[in-house]
């Protein structure tokens, strides 16, 4: 029996209908949730045990077409009801292993992962780039821009450079900067060529230049995480040692204290909703980053000293300390400035962590990029 278009949805729990009818948002609630990817598996099931991708999707859009207010924040706006039925169909096939037709779906899909996991099938993968190899430099030569690069080392080493001549000159090398990034030219030569890139300013402008926006990406990223704060600080259990810390730090601090401390609590927090380690982000006092990737080193000793105080830190890459920053709130946007600054792709013990900052923070969306679904889940559970 093939799987027919779906015209209509079952009806759900009375409880759950009851919310549904009346338009709450009871997905949040795990209770609620489970009986609506229920009902939709005993729904489907009578079809066919092996739905397919499009069949998944059918019903996932039928769900959000008919009760708007469950769509994912994110991404198609279906993809966490989508991947739930998904694991819906797997878990209940798991004991039917002597079922002759699961079997043979089995067999058949055993032998396309054995194909796809074959190291020597694959072919090399080289590093993704975020830039085009085509950056058209419009009005300027390699004179011109070697005096572009002349005067901004001199006004780098000016006890007050003249802002608005650094602008400019850093504007007009920006296409040609980009192309040398392209090209490969290695972190150290390019902050030893263009200074102001070990500034967090500078940083922050180049991003800005990168993906132009109406609000700088300085502000943009630190008014939305202060929106997405509460709930964020909410979802990490108070049992957990790193909250336990903050909540201490907090208790002690002076009211006017609270809005800061729960800022650098929040970044400190931040991976840890992800299932990644904040010591991949943040490494304390004398120890040394183990990843060639953008890290704040803090030089307090303790993870209460960066919680409870404005700390001096400095950021490193790729064994290179490049820019000092005050504070972990401002070296945490400069990190992640320097993913794209220094055409870097995301590590992938850190991957959730800064795609969302890139998303929900930055509002920076690239083509082609598709979200996870617990990072969908993530940035719901947020809103």
């Amino acid at each position: 029996m093939g799987f027919p278009t779906i015209t209509s949805l079952p009806r759900f729990p009375n409880d759950t209908q009851r919310k549904l009818d009346a338009k709450e948002p009871c997905h949040r609630v795990p209770k609620h949730r489970n009986k609506i990817v229920r009902t939709l598996y005993e729904m489907m099931s009578q079809y066919t045990m092996f739905p397919t991708h499009q069949d998944y999707v059918q019903v996932a859009k039928a769900l959000i077409l008919k009760y708007p207010f469950l769509k994912d924040l994110d991404g198609t706006g279906y993809q966490t009801w989508h991947m739930s039925l998904k694991r819906k169909f797997k878990t209940e096939r798991a004991p039917l292993v002597d079922d002759a037709k699961v079997m043979k779906y089995k067999e058949k899909y055993a032998t396309k992962q054995s194909r796809k996991s074959n190291p020597s099938d694959l072919p090399p993968q080289p590093k993704q780039s975020r830039l085009s190899s085509e950056c058209t430099v419009i009005g300027e030569d390699a004179t011109s821009i070697e005096a572009h690069v002349h005067l901004l080392l001199e006004q780098f080493r000016k006890t007050q450079p003249d802002i608005i001549i650094v602008k400019d000159r850093m504007t007009r090398t920006f296409p040609w900067r980009r192309r040398e990034i392209v090209e490969g030219i290695s972190v150290a030569e390019l902050i030893k060529k263009y200074p102001f890139l070990t500034t967090p300013e500078g940083l922050h402008d180049e991003v800005d230049r990168i993906h132009p926006a109406p609000v700088p990406i300085f502000r943009r990223i630190k008014e939305n995480f202060s929106t997405v704060l509460p709930k964020l600080l909410d979802l990490v259990k108070d049992s957990a040692p790193l909250k336990k810390i903050y909540l201490s730090a907090r208790s002690d601090a002076l009211a006017l204290e609270h809005a800061a401390i729960d800022m650098r609590g929040g970044i400190v927090l931040l991976p840890s909703v992800f299932k990644e380690k904040i010591e991949n982000l943040i490494i304390l006092g004398q120890d040394q980053p183990n990843t060639p990737y953008p890290t704040i080193k803090v030089k307090g000793q303790d993870w209460r000293t960066v919680i409870a105080e404005k700390a001096e830190c400095v950021v490193e890459v790729d064994g290179l300390c490049v820019c000092s920053c005050v504070g972990v709130e401002e070296a945490f946007i400069t990190t992640f400035c320097m993913y794209f600054v220094f055409n870097m792709e995301y590590p992938t013990h850190l991957k959730n962590t800064m795609t969302f900052i890139q998303r929900r923070l930055g509002q920076i969306f690239l083509n082609g990029e598709k979200l996870s679904t617990p990072m969908t889940r993530i940035i719901n559970l947020l809103h």
